[in-house]
């Protein structure tokens, strides 16, 4: 017959697999450590959602607390930059569009009023210097400016000499829906340009016209002062 087995020999054979099972079992923290550093990365770059589900998904595979420490410290350390990073980014959206309709306007003061009010909170950068060349460059364009325009229309009617009375009426008209359209995109200088064309047309239009200047320098009175303050002129307002 043949012997029993003896206990002394079960045990090392349980030693036995044991060791085998140490030395070929996967190393969890290993296994983990390449997707904390990829969701450590998507922190750095802002995809905060991304990391925070990968955070959610890692505790759910029992990834060790050091690791999940060590994730969750870096999404924390990465929120505030990254939200005022979308911040900024809205920001300058907002501020882009305010400049260039502000540009088509031909209302540069306005345009670097706004451009100033973001540089105040946010900093300058390429892209605000980038705005502030093309700001620049627009302005040069305009060399001669919405006055100079209205003067060679109110110099055309001079030379020709034959415009009537009613001809000057309607042009001082036209004139003035020009500069209430100025007044309200914060163009106030070109609106005073205008109106001093408009009261040189016809007698009966002075008046009008005078009020409208009036009018205009006083809000360019107020912008001036208002971004002399280091404060923001928004729709007639400081603000």
């Amino acid at each position: 017959m043949r012997k029993p087995i003896l206990l002394r020999h079960w045990l090392l054979v349980l030693l036995g697999l044991w060791l085998i099972w140490m030395i070929t079992k996967p190393d969890n923290a290993k296994k983990f450590d390449s997707r904390i550093e990829a969701a450590i990365a998507q922190s750095v770059d802002c995809k905060l959602d991304e990391a925070r589900a990968e955070l959610a998904s890692l505790k759910s595979a029992k990834a060790t607390a050091e690791q999940l420490k060590r994730l969750h410290k870096a999404i924390n350390d990465a929120t505030p930059s990254c939200e005022r990073r979308q911040a900024r980014t809205k920001a300058w959206g907002d501020t882009v569009s305010a400049v260039d309709a502000a540009l088509t306007a031909a209302s540069f003061e306005l345009a670097r009023a706004r451009l100033g009010a973001f540089t105040r909170r946010w900093g300058e950068g390429a892209d605000t210097r980038e705005l502030k060349t093309r700001i620049d460059a627009r302005q040069a364009e305009k060399a001669q400016g919405p006055g100079a325009t209205v003067q060679r229309i109110f110099g055309d009617l001079i030379g020709r000499n034959s415009a009537s009375a009613p001809q000057a009426g309607e042009q001082s008209q036209k004139i003035i829906a020009e500069a209430e359209r100025e007044i309200a995109q914060g163009n106030y200088k070109a609106a005073i340009d205008k109106m001093d064309v408009c009261a040189m047309l016809v007698d009966n239009g002075a008046k009008a016209c005078l009020v409208l200047k009036q009018k205009a320098e006083r809000l360019n009175g107020e912008m001036q002062r208002c971004l002399a303050a280091h404060k923001d002129w928004i729709n007639d307002r400081c603000e």
